[in-house]
């Protein structure tokens, strides 16, 4: 889960596991750069019902700035962008290349990339509710096994082989904030 500090009230947070990052998916011949939800204006953003896409994005909608289609599931996103019924579509980044990978065929998924700057990006932990027997003792653990994993090489090991990145910098940047 992405930290919250409301959550934080029932829940031990964890050191960061991965970045959750999204990215803006669109066809390869759709040649389009941005900066701000501002430079978005005017072009057709397909949604799935029940997201959040961030602080920005969610206010861009409020705000009418965004021309946004929603429906109901993500693979049908794809579908509409691949018909040219919308010119971008967010996503988690790992998500969408996984599942573009998997339901379309390689002619179909070479014609779908997404834009280089992540819409966001925020580092995904684990929650151990309060509630939880030893949940501090629970949490210190756990987080010292992921340090450990860091430090001996084998977490990076571990998320080679699924696709995960996490930016060690950040992590190692937040640990230095925290104490």
């Amino acid at each position: 889960m992405v930290q919250h500090p409301e959550r934080e009230r029932d829940f031990h947070v964890s050191s960061p596991l991965v970045n959750d990052t999204q990215s803006f998916f669109h066809l390869k011949t759709f040649k389009f750069d941005w900066e701000t939800v501002e430079d978005l204006k005017g072009t057709v953003i397909g949604a799935t019902l029940g997201y959040s896409y961030g602080k920005v994005f969610d206010q861009g909608v409020r705000d009418g700035k965004l021309e946004i289609d929603w429906i109901s599931t993500d693979l049908q996103n794809f579908h509409k962008l691949l018909a040219g019924r919308i010119s971008l579509f967010p996503m988690n980044t790992l998500t969408g290349l996984d599942m573009i990978g998997k339901e379309f065929s390689p002619y179909l998924a070479k014609k779908i990339v997404y834009h280089p700057r992540p819409l966001r990006s925020e580092p995904l932990r684990l929650l151990i509710s309060r509630a939880t027997p030893e949940h501090k003792n629970l949490l210190d653990k756990f987080n010292q096994g992921l340090e450990e994993l860091h430090r001996t090489g084998e977490y990076d090991e571990i998320a080679n082989n699924y696709s995960i990145t996490i930016d060690l910098k950040e992590v190692n940047d937040e640990k230095a904030t925290e104490k």
